[in-house]
């Protein structure tokens, strides 16, 4: 069980890296008819809180039977955090000179042979940030799981923490303090 919990925390991984590679790329190099409307609306979607987005965000699940699935998490946690992670991409592209594609370009190379053996080594801070942003956003993501997996035994870490520490009378304070040093350390391993 715990392997499927880790794997869907690397398909938001994942996901949200290529995306953002791929999405933060043309939006830095290539110039079309409505891309400052695109670019801000990309931005307008992170104005709107989390939990405004639950209730709608249940009924579609519940309609299209996502509801207490891995994929159903994953798919929700990366249309949370892909908007910041495409602006941070783009950011790190718009660092990349023009005139260092231009001139792989001279050299023979193609778009996808720009993109991945010239432009992606030099943004690879960015990748790596975005990678951990991504982690972290559905490591840490307590509502998205509370409120779409309602099956006990698929829990991810954050609402297994709550519903196995919290009670109605009673908080187990010495267990909660082992625990969150234990679901800490993955992220301090990843963060190094």
């Amino acid at each position: 069980m715990l392997n499927l919990i880790y794997t869907t925390y690397y398909t938001i991984l994942l996901i949200s890296v290529i995306c953002s590679i791929l999405t933060g790329y043309g939006l830095s190099r290539l110039r079309f008819k409505g891309r400052h409307t695109f670019l801000i609306s990309i931005l307008a979607t992170q104005m709107f809180p989390l939990s405004l987005l639950l209730i709608p965000l249940y009924i579609l699940y519940n309609n299209l039977n996502l509801l207490n699935t891995y994929f159903g998490l994953a798919l929700a946690f990366t249309t949370f955090g892909l908007p910041f992670s495409i602006w941070m991409m783009k950011g790190f592209f718009d660092t990349i000179p023009v005139e260092i594609e231009e001139a792989a370009r001279i050299d023979g190379a193609g778009p996808f042979e720009i993109l991945f053996q010239v432009v992606l080594p030099l943004v690879s801070p960015g990748v790596a940030t975005v990678a951990f942003y991504s982690f972290l956003q559905g490591w840490n993501n307590l509502l998205f799981p509370l409120t779409l997996m309602s099956d006990a035994s698929k829990r991810t870490i954050a609402p297994g923490f709550l519903m196995s520490y919290v009670g109605q009378y009673e908080y187990f304070w010495t267990d909660m303090m082992a625990a969150s040093v234990l679901v800490t350390i993955p992220m301090v391993v990843f963060s190094l």
